[in-house]
């Protein structure tokens, strides 16, 4: 989520995930493309704990 695309440029796997999304050329280095929840939210638990 607080990723940024100078991050996500150091590996291969992030790299692919920039170019399967179309992200990375067009944005600055220090952006946080993933901080949206649409990348995130499916992974937010809710309720009570018991």
């Amino acid at each position: 989520m607080n990723v940024t695309v100078g991050e996500l440029q150091k590996s291969k796997l992030s790299r692919d995930i920039l170019a399967e999304l179309k992200l990375g050329k067009e944005l600055e280095i220090d952006s946080k493309p993933l901080a949206h929840p649409y990348f995130w939210g499916a992974w937010i638990c809710q309720g009570e704990r018991e």
